[in-house]
C-alpha cells in the first residue's frame, strides 16, 4: 500500500514546489526515447499548466527511476489538498513501459499522489489501442490531440484493458 501524504495540516500548505518521480519497468523493450509531457489537475478541474502540458523530457531508462522538477508557475495560489490528479502523456511511436508515477510536493518525503504499480505500456500503436497516457484517475482514452495538449475530461473511467463494450451508463 502506498503511503500518501494525508496529514490535514500538510494538505493545507500553499503549493510551492512539485517533483514527479517516474520509473521504467525492468523488462525488454520497456525503455523509450520519446518525449513526455505532464499536467496537474486541481479538484475544480483547472490545470496547473495552461494552455499546454509541460514538457519534462524523456523517460528514465529500463529499470531506472528519475525525478523531474515541475515548478509551480508564478501567481498560482493553491494548497496541496487542491491537487486532484497528475497525468503523463507520451509523444512519438517508441513504446514506454511505465512502472511507477509519484508526485511529490513542497519537499515532503511522502508522495502527494501516485501509484508504485502503474505498470502500463504506453505507445501510439494500434496494438495497445493508441494508449499514450497514464493518470492517477486511471482514465484511459485515445485522443487524437498531440501530447502537449491537455487531456479532455472523460465521462468514463477505464482501469485496464477492456474486452467487449464500454458504456458510460
Amino acid at each position: 500500500m502506498l503511503d500518501l501524504l494525508d496529514d490535514s495540516d500538510l494538505l493545507d500548505e500553499p503549493l510551492t514546489s512539485l517533483e514527479l518521480e517516474l520509473t521504467t519497468v525492468d523488462a525488454g523493450d520497456a525503455g523509450s526515447a520519446d518525449w513526455l509531457w505532464v499536467n496537474v489537475v486541481f479538484a475544480d478541474g483547472t490545470r496547473l499548466y495552461e494552455p499546454t502540458n509541460r514538457l519534462i523530457g524523456r523517460p528514465p531508462g529500463r529499470g531506472d527511476s528519475q525525478r523531474y522538477e515541475l515548478g509551480v508557475p508564478e501567481g498560482v495560489t493553491r494548497q496541496l489538498g487542491d491537487v486532484d490528479e497528475v497525468f503523463v502523456r507520451k509523444s512519438g511511436d517508441n513504446g514506454w513501459f511505465v512502472g511507477s508515477v509519484l508526485l511529490f510536493a513542497n519537499g515532503h518525503a511522502r508522495p502527494l499522489l501516485g501509484n508504485r504499480h502503474a505498470n502500463q505500456f504506453l505507445d501510439d500503436d494500434d496494438d495497445v489501442l493508441d494508449l499514450r497516457e497514464w493518470s492517477t484517475s486511471s482514465f484511459c482514452v485515445a485522443p487524437t490531440s498531440g501530447a502537449q495538449h491537455p487531456l479532455p475530461r472523460s465521462g468514463y473511467r477505464v482501469l485496464g484493458p477492456v474486452i467487449g463494450q464500454v458504456s458510460d451508463t
